[in-house]
């Protein structure tokens, strides 16, 4: 069967990880760390085994993360309803990671993704992968923005529920996008999140030759966030923030700036 374009992208970068491991080893010589009896041909294969061990692993714990995230994105879009229809559809969703094992696994498949995507990224990197703009820049950009989205509202979910006793609800997503500080840093913090993870999935379609298909995902990501922010955002209907959620941001920055 001939390669896709995408296939060949994917065998270029791997050419690339190949030769410049094999470099590595020619430029280390005897005092590479190879076990008795293996050539550098033997080790770059066992790299080589490696590298894709680590790629079906992380394409493994995506499909399983997928099952969690589209329901939840999609959840969010019944804001354009109004807070009641958000919420409900959101505890529709909300049995399948809210129980404490489901969260422990769930939380805990995030970081191995992320940790995953860390060591892909670096081989890409340093392979030389990520000079030429196209789908593998944007795999790698995406793919880090998302990283820290998930690092940074993970958390900011688990205190709020924990530690500052608040429902993340529909008046926990808007409730930054109303504030006058902090609504600047939100709403292209959550529309990059959007994209990016689009742009990641289209990534994913691109790289198996299905490319006019992987443009329509980050499109359909920008709508997504369009209709997302319209919603939260109070575009389309009068939105109060309540104090309670209000008092978390003015206590970080210092004292109410309202």
């Amino acid at each position: 069967m001939p390669a896709t374009n995408g296939d060949s992208q994917e065998f270029q970068v791997a050419a690339l990880d190949n030769e410049m491991r094999a470099n590595d080893l020619r430029r280390k010589g005897s005092s590479a760390r190879l076990p008795p009896g293996t050539s550098t041909t033997k080790a770059l294969d066992l790299s080589r085994i490696k590298l894709q061990r680590i790629r079906r692993l992380h394409r493994f714990n995506a499909i399983i993360l997928l099952a969690f995230l589209l329901p939840h994105v999609v959840a969010h879009l019944f804001a354009v309803a109004g807070p009641a229809a958000h919420d409900a559809a959101l505890d529709m969703v909300r049995w399948t990671y809210r129980p404490f094992l489901s969260e422990i696994s769930l939380v805990t498949l995030l970081l191995s993704q992320i940790g995953l995507g860390v060591v892909l990224a670096r081989r890409r990197v340093k392979a030389g992968g990520n000079k030429r703009l196209g789908w593998g820049t944007m795999q790698l950009a995406s793919g880090g923005y998302l990283a820290l989205f998930i690092l940074l509202h993970g958390s900011a979910a688990l205190a709020s529920r924990y530690i500052n006793q608040l429902p993340t609800n529909f008046d926990w997503v808007a409730t930054p996008l109303q504030h006058p500080v902090t609504k600047w840093l939100f709403y292209p913090y959550y529309t990059l999140a959007i994209v990016a993870l689009m742009t990641h999935l289209g990534a994913w379609l691109a790289f198996r030759g299905h490319r006019k298909l992987a443009w329509l995902l980050p499109i359909s990501g920008a709508l997504f966030a369009t209709i997302y922010l319209a919603s939260f955002g109070g575009w389309l209907f009068p939105v109060e923030a309540p104090a309670s959620y209000l008092s978390i941001y003015d206590e970080v920055l210092g004292g109410p700036l309202r």
